[in-house]
């Protein structure tokens, strides 16, 4: 049943051959296969470490349908990305932001930054203390978040909105809310909200793997569009990677558009390349590459 602006009712269903897969966007009247997808960022190169496929319930269907919450998927993506790094950070932005998914990263042992929806009160009286101190224009408030009987630190962050990186999800369009899961103070909380800024490079790598490497389909078929996403992403970290090792090397740097150098790099560059080392950061990110 959808309700509309002037109280009228209709009755919907969807079509026999509905995909099962796929679900809403942000933008309202779209639907699109979803991947979660987990990026290490080391020296500006950020590369695509694990991806998982994304299955909501859609709002005619039944409670009880088959999902996996946004903490199932942190979850197996950090176990994925573990396997090859050891990963410091955790950015993730605010499709991630839920008290299960907190309390995943945190067992895992690393340190989240976590963009948080601008959904409660105390937000709001925050935020508006902030504006109103005479000198700070960043606070910080410490709690304690208790999931599963288990409990960890956290602050939630309050800092002036940058227009230009951050996306529209805040209190009174002027503040940006985070939480992290440590007492930290004012200026190391300005320090944490730049680095989460950052995450416009994996924004970047979205529109790459869209515009260069993922191939075209129309099929409803997610197993297929799970492959091609993925062939996408491997075209995609061996164009990075590349680009990695030339300006390591030779001081050549590839830029940020690939061209049609790519197809000639893939057979050499497979058998030579590996991750960078180190305790590094990770972006945990939703992408609906098609619709």
């Amino acid at each position: 049943m959808i309700e509309r602006d002037d109280g009228a009712t209709r009755t919907v269903a969807p079509k026999a051959d509905y995909p099962e897969m796929v679900s809403g966007t942000k933008r309202d009247h779209q639907r699109a296969y979803k991947f979660a997808t987990l990026s290490i960022v080391a020296q500006d190169t950020p590369i695509v470490l694990a991806i998982e496929p994304v299955r909501d319930r859609r709002w005619w269907e039944p409670e009880d349908i088959e999902t996996r919450t946004r903490g199932a998927l942190v979850d197996r993506l950090l176990d994925q990305a573990q396997r090859h790094v050891e990963i410091n950070k955790v950015f993730a932005d605010r499709e991630f932001d839920s008290y299960e998914v907190r309390h995943v990263i945190d067992q895992h042992e690393a340190f989240y930054v976590i963009g948080k929806r601008r959904q409660a009160a105390a937000d709001r009286i925050a935020i508006q203390q902030t504006v109103a101190h005479s000198v700070a224009d960043v606070s910080v408030e410490h709690a304690t978040l208790t999931y599963d009987e288990q409990p960890h630190d956290v602050s939630f962050i309050y800092v002036p909105k940058d227009p230009a990186k951050d996306e529209e999800a805040y209190i009174d369009w002027t503040y940006a809310i985070f939480t992290v899961n440590a007492h930290v103070s004012p200026d190391r909380a300005m320090g944490l909200a730049k680095q989460y800024r950052h995450r416009w490079m994996i924004e970047n790598e979205y529109k790459t793997i869209k515009k260069h490497y993922l191939p075209t389909s129309a099929s409803s078929d997610y197993r297929i569009r799970w492959l091609y996403f993925t062939i996408g992403v491997l075209m995609y970290n061996v164009w990075r990677l590349t680009n990695f090792l030339l300006r390591a090397e030779v001081a050549c740097n590839l830029g940020e558009d690939p061209h049609s150098w790519r197809a000639r790099s893939w057979s050499w560059l497979a058998s030579v390349c590996s991750i960078p080392a180190g305790r590094e950061f990770v972006f945990v990110s939703l992408v609906a590459p098609g619709h």
